[in-house]
């Protein structure tokens, strides 16, 4: 008998949720924000070196150089992340040789490599190597954040 008085105003609350659900009008969306520019980062002083395969020379040489924005407009680079991945050959525990990459993260402040790995990158780079700059943020004269596409370099002979 119990089960029977609870269906009613559950069929009640279910039918009036429904059609309040239908009858509610959507707000009305903000107006569209402006796209933000995506800016174009180059490794060294040169400008145009964006990424690719690289000698080992040419790379120390225009890392510790720092990033440069392509076509800044006044805007400067805040910061980005520089990871490193530096491979090896290591033994496993049954002697068998395997390539492992070791990686190597790092935020900069500015857009210069911080002064430790700046130091070691000329001990540590070898080829097959590979650098990675991602997550440029680029501040704007408008006072706005936005990003730099990402660079790849692959160290070669």
């Amino acid at each position: 008998m119990s089960f029977r008085r609870l269906i009613l105003p559950a069929c009640l609350a279910l039918i009036v949720s429904v059609a309040f659900a239908q009858n509610k009008k959507s707000s009305p969306k903000p107006a569209a924000a402006q796209a933000l520019p995506r800016f174009d980062a180059v490794i060294g002083d040169t400008g145009n070196v964006r990424g690719g395969n690289i000698t080992r020379e040419k790379f120390i040489e225009l890392a510790s150089q720092g990033i440069r924005l392509k076509e800044p407009k006044g805007s400067f680079i805040e910061g980005f992340t520089f990871t490193y991945g530096e491979r090896h050959l290591y033994e496993d525990s049954i002697g068998n040789d395997k390539l492992v990459t070791d990686y190597l993260s790092e935020y900069c402040i500015g857009d210069s490599l911080s002064p430790i790995i700046k130091n070691t990158l000329p001990y540590r780079t070898k080829p097959g190597d590979t650098a990675y700059y991602d997550g440029i943020y680029v501040r704007m004269p408008d006072g706005r954040s936005t990003k730099a596409l990402p660079m790849k370099f692959v160290i070669v002979r």
